[in-house]
């Protein structure tokens, strides 16, 4: 979403967060670029986060704020692309799901 105030992005984040139950204070950066990057543990299931950023932009020659919330499961994931010769190939690592650690010894890692 785009606004032109920064009051309109405050209300607008504001009134998400009370509508999905959300009783957190949150502290705006009044005047700069990042208005407020936070997330918030859903307090009715904590395997899911909601994620709300409000940046200084411009939409159609107009300055204002984009407004992005996001609501994602809350596991520790890394999800990237790999450029290959034949094309390019996309990696999940999930701990959760394989059950191995990024910071895995390197001697493990050879066996």
């Amino acid at each position: 979403m785009f606004v032109p105030r920064e009051t309109d992005a405050k209300r607008i984040i504001q009134e998400t967060l009370q509508d999905n139950r959300l009783p957190y204070q949150i502290e705006f950066r009044k005047g700069k670029n990042l208005l407020l990057s936070n997330s918030f543990v859903d307090p009715l299931n904590n395997e899911y986060v909601y994620v709300v950023h409000s940046i200084k932009g411009r939409k159609n020659d107009v300055s204002g704020y984009h407004i992005f919330c996001y609501y994602m499961e809350n596991r520790y994931r890394y999800f990237y692309d790999v450029e290959e010769i034949n094309g390019r190939v996309s990696v999940i690592h999930d701990p959760a799901v394989l059950d191995v650690s990024p910071n895995q010894s390197r001697s493990a890692k050879k066996d």
